[in-house]
């Protein structure tokens, strides 16, 4: 899962802190000048590190396949 991470660079940073603390986060990208002085920071995301943690996702966000992959 590739997420986008939008806000102050300390902000971003703590964000990303989070991230490796809860999940398997693989790549992070530089951060990089969005609107308002903020930055945009990119995280690709393999897989939960914790059984209890999940991602919630609007309807029709993810095919069926990877909808079976995540409920079990």
């Amino acid at each position: 899962m590739r997420i986008t991470i939008i806000g102050t660079a300390q902000e971003c940073d703590l964000a990303v802190d989070a991230l490796n603390l809860l999940m398997d986060t693989r790549e992070v990208s530089a951060p990089e000048p969005a609107e308002d002085g903020q930055v945009r920071v990119e995280a690709l995301i393999l897989e939960p590190i914790s059984p209890g943690y999940y991602v919630e996702y609007p309807p029709g966000e993810l095919d069926s396949e990877e909808t079976a992959e995540l409920s079990g």
